[in-house]
């Protein structure tokens, strides 16, 4: 009996050790298609904290409110992300190199402005972020992702931040773009690149305070280090996009904390009259997996990291004013990964050496 017993001891050991070692292998991908938000199950308005005093985010009428306070001008900040955090970056394993995963995105959304250029502000964005909360005094000119002085430091924990920004003024604290223009940040305010979309601009029909509908499609392809951007008032993807730049997303997201995926918004201070509302139609995502972490022996050929594409964002009538309904509900979808084949085919291998050594007991 001590013999078996001892037997068993040791091969439920080495079962624990090979499952924990599989935890190495895991890669996630992550795909979800949000057509309206009636159902927003793993949507999180986020809370924050007692810094921040103004209204949080809503859903009305199927559509994700950020800043709902468009007929007031007090300080506004909302913030939404998809409650699952997604792999997208991988750091150094001893081997000296990083390695990212590919993404596709789309949303349609809308800026309201009750008043003209100049006093409506201070903008949106799209973020991927190493937090799921906006840092303190981040309101205004922040856009809920940076401290008022462009930093980004959020609490003791190393903060990083890629975001796509529809900023709708001009800050006077920074170095910042002229007119309203959508641009590229990488852990700062100071957008990478930008372009205007101003009247008499090249992308006139970008103009962010004109209250259209827009959609937007970000693609990141892993392997080539490439993203691209297309923006439009309607709902077909232009042919050409507004931005393509070599970027390696593991040297923007640079440590392996959990990254979360969503939007923020914010008005400026009340005595620059912010009268501004940042509203979410419609929003899809997907990811591919990660690589898998080097082995001793690779393959010759290893596979691509595949780009995963996704449908155009479904967006209403771009011209539409937006309206505050009744509330309502319906579905999303949400597909996880394959299963983690490393650790089925060790837990088979296993099971295979258990049923042999209970056999020779």
């Amino acid at each position: 009996m001590m013999k078996v017993m001892s037997t068993l001891r040791l091969i439920l050991f080495v079962i624990v050790a090979l499952l924990n070692d599989g935890r190495r292998y895991l890669v996630s991908s992550l795909q979800f298609e949000y057509p309206d938000f009636r159902n927003h199950s793993l949507i999180t308005l986020v809370q924050e904290g007692s810094w921040y005093q103004g209204d949080n985010p809503i859903i009305v009428d199927s559509a994700v409110w950020l800043t709902p306070l468009i007929t007031s001008s007090d300080t506004n900040l909302g913030r939404m992300i998809y409650s699952n955090p997604v792999s997208l970056v991988r750091h150094s394993l001893g081997n000296g190199k990083n390695s990212s995963a590919s993404f596709n995105t789309s949303f349609s959304f809308q800026i309201v402005c009750t008043t003209g250029y100049g006093k409506c502000g201070s903008g949106m964005a799209f973020f991927i972020s190493t937090s799921k909360q906006a840092p303190k005094d981040s309101f205004g000119a922040g856009l809920g992702l940076y401290n008022y002085n462009n930093t980004v430091e959020n609490g003791s924990r190393p903060y990083y931040v890629f975001a796509l920004e529809f900023d709708t003024i001009q800050s006077a604290t920074f170095p910042d773009a002229p007119a309203t223009h959508i641009g590229i940040d990488l852990n700062s305010l100071v957008s990478e690149r930008y372009v205007v979309s101003a009247p008499g601009s090249a992308h006139p029909e970008l103009y962010l305070d004109k209250n259209y509908t827009f959609t937007v499609w970000i693609q990141y392809d892993a392997d080539l280090t490439l993203l691209q951007i297309w923006m439009t008032n309607h709902t077909v993807r232009p042919p050409q996009p507004i931005f393509q730049l070599q970027l390696d997303l593991a040297n923007v997201l640079q440590n392996d904390d959990p990254l979360y995926v969503g939007f923020s918004a914010s008005n400026i201070y009340a005595m620059e009259v912010g009268v501004q509302g940042n509203v979410i139609y419609s929003w899809n995502f997907s990811s591919a997996e990660l690589p898998p972490v080097a082995t001793k022996n690779p393959p010759k050929n290893p596979p691509k990291n595949p780009l995963v594409q996704t449908a155009p964002a479904r967006a209403p009538d771009a011209n539409a004013p937006a309206e505050i309904p009744e509330k309502s509900g319906l579905g999303n979808s949400s597909k996880s990964s394959p299963p983690n084949v490393v650790g089925i085919v060790k837990i088979v291998a296993v099971s295979s050496l258990l049923v042999f050594c209970l056999g020779t007991l």
